[in-house]
């Protein structure tokens, strides 16, 4: 039998294969990360397994939510990409929480700890415009405010007509020979 037509027999296979899925791409991200040296073997171990778990958990909760709503093929996947979402938002939301009771920094601040060196923006300054001393305009001096503002009359508003695109001649063909 095909394991995904056996997993999808039943909800809770459904979010195994959730995980396979979530966890597959947590793995790979995760050994981006490690060959780069912002994550030791055991975050990474530890990272993949936490996202393969909530990408599972959200994958049932989403079937689950589908079978309970029902409807056409719009309302099945809007139902179970909210669902899926919403699953995974709170999922990641208490794993922080665990990640703070068991004092787990961020990926950045591992990194930095780790003595993991970032490439800094490069910054391109472009020089001003050379003048030669002579060439500068004086300044101007400062003009007096006015007394009072001059009364605005109200003047009709006629319609625009919207601008035609101008579109050149089609060159002529060349005469066959």
């Amino acid at each position: 039998m095909n394991l995904v037509s056996y997993l999808a027999q039943s909800t809770s296979g459904i979010g195994v294969f959730g995980a396979i899925v979530g966890g597959s791409g947590a793995a790979a991200k995760n050994y981006r990360d490690l060959n780069d040296g912002l994550i030791s073997t055991s975050d990474a171990v530890y990272d993949t397994s936490k996202e393969a778990a909530g990408a599972g958990v959200a994958t049932a909760i989403s079937a689950l939510a589908v079978g309970a709503v029902g409807g056409g093929l719009a309302l099945s996947i809007g139902t179970a990409f909210t669902a899926a979402a919403a699953a995974k938002y709170a999922w990641d939301r208490a794993m922080i929480e665990v990640d703070k009771k068991v004092n787990k920094p961020d990926d950045l601040e591992r990194a930095v700890s780790a003595g993991a060196q970032f490439a800094q923006p490069a910054v391109v300054a472009t020089p001003a415009p050379a003048q030669p001393a002579a060439a500068q305009p004086a300044p101007a001096p400062a003009a007096p405010p006015p007394a009072a503002p001059a009364p605005v009359a109200a003047a009709a508003v006629e319609p625009v007509a919207p601008a035609t695109p101008q579109v050149p001649p089609a060159a002529p063909a060349p005469a066959a020979g």
